[in-house]
């Protein structure tokens, strides 16, 4: 005869088993962003490893995405499988609309599920407006609904100004209503200048006015200063004033250009140590006693303060309720997934002190707290990625001390009975 106890026993090796699976999907999930691309999971749906097959329609011309069986799939990089490009008689493209593998209106990383320009008479586009599923102008992620350009004699990009749906100057995030570009003798930007309403400089939501920009011999950005509005140099909220990009790290600068270290921006750039430094930390949770657990939440709760509230660039101040639109984006994201790994450690270690599910609403408060004061003392937006992402980490921690506590203390037992 089945009992109540057999039924709880089953149950409990189901939500083991889910939580397993789930662990080590996020486990996965995390190590791909630090995969060769040949390697990530699932590389074959990005849209370089997809073919893209060019029909001609009445209007422009068609182009979807299939894999190697020839169905049409959403390239995740891209969250979309189709898109139809309306050309006018000079072949240029004014109007760009995004679909999934159904064939329903498909939404880019921006928030626009299309895109609409109008061109001058030497075939550069002036106008580009984002639109929504009816083709009405919408508002995307960035702040704006529409960039108008001007050009220079040598055809460049002279500046960019941003509009609202409704044809009236509006802010980007980064409160700017435009940017002015200036060109070195290899028509590279070399400064980019931020611009008010009325197109005169101004300085953003960091302070500064001016990026002044130089390149390595064979074209790539080297080095990048900030500068207000009168030419002087303006140091952000981390002590830097520039930064210069090496192999893919952006490494910052101080005032005369020398580097300096800066705890963030050193994370960011080396996210399989943020991964390794979790890893370790959950490890050190595991095998810690009540009292050194309770020495390490406050250790990691300054910690915490420190990387959202103490080390962070001037914020823009909104409430963002966009996330990335697939969990592909999500996961590639560093500074998604190094908030995620931020709150691995104190799920683990609330767990480790109490052994209550319930202890996630933590976490939670946490970044609601957090998110708050980044809001209201304008260093940093409220966003709903961040309440997500802190959120999911924060359960994973929890997660991982519920599984494997039990395990590494019996293994721990063992290895120091063989030692004594």
């Amino acid at each position: 005869m089945i009992t109540m106890n057999d039924y709880k026993q089953l149950s409990n090796k189901i939500l083991i088993g889910v939580l397993s699976i789930l662990l080590i999907l996020f486990l996965l999930l995390s190590l791909n962003i630090v995969l060769p691309l040949k390697w990530r999971f699932p590389a074959w749906k990005l849209s370089a490893h997809l073919s893209s097959v060019k029909t001609d329609t009445a209007e422009g011309v068609q182009t979807d995405y299939v894999n190697g069986m020839g169905a049409l799939t959403v390239a995740l990089d891209k969250n979309y499988a189709t898109v139809v490009k309306t050309l006018d008689q000079d072949g240029n493209c004014v109007l760009e609309q995004y679909f999934d593998n159904h064939g329903k209106p498909a939404v880019t990383a921006n928030g626009n599920y299309a895109l609409r320009r109008r061109y001058n008479a030497e075939g550069k586009w002036i106008t580009s407006t984002y639109l929504d599923s009816e083709l009405r102008p919408i508002v995307g992620r960035s702040g704006y609904a529409s960039i108008h350009r001007t050009y220079n004699a040598a055809g460049k990009v002279a500046t960019e100004m941003y509009f609202a749906a409704d044809g009236q100057p509006a802010p980007s995030l980064n409160k700017v209503y435009g940017v002015r570009n200036e060109y070195d003798e290899n028509d590279r930007i070399s400064v980019i200048t931020s611009l008010d309403a009325d197109s005169n400089p101004m300085n953003n939501r960091g302070h500064y006015a001016m990026i002044r920009r130089t390149y390595t011999s064979d074209g790539k950005l080297y080095m990048q200063k900030f500068y207000d509005k009168n030419g002087n140099p303006v140091r952000l909220s981390s002590g830097q004033y520039g930064y210069v990009y090496v192999n893919g790290k952006t490494i910052c600068l101080d005032r005369d250009g020398n580097r300096i270290f800066v705890l963030r921006h050193f994370l960011l750039n080396s996210i399989f140590l943020v991964l390794l430094i979790g890893v370790l930390l959950l490890l050190l949770i595991l095998l810690s006693d009540r009292l050194h657990a309770w020495i390490l939440l406050f250790l990691y709760l300054a910690f915490i303060i420190y990387m959202t509230m103490i080390n962070r660039e001037v914020g823009s101040s909104v409430i963002t309720w966009s996330m990335p639109p697939n969990y592909y984006l999500f996961f590639m994201d560093k500074e998604i997934l190094a908030n995620i790994w931020l709150f691995v450690p104190l799920g683990a270690i609330l767990y480790k002190l109490s052994h209550m599910w319930e202890i996630i609403a933590l976490p939670i408060a946490l970044t609601l707290l957090i998110e708050t004061a980044q809001l209201f003392l304008d260093i940093g937006a409220f966003e709903l990625s961040d309440l997500i992402a802190n959120s999911l980490g924060g359960a994973m921690g929890i997660v991982v001390c519920y599984l494997l506590e039990p395990v590494v203390s019996i293994i721990w037992k063992k290895l120091r009975a063989g030692l004594r």
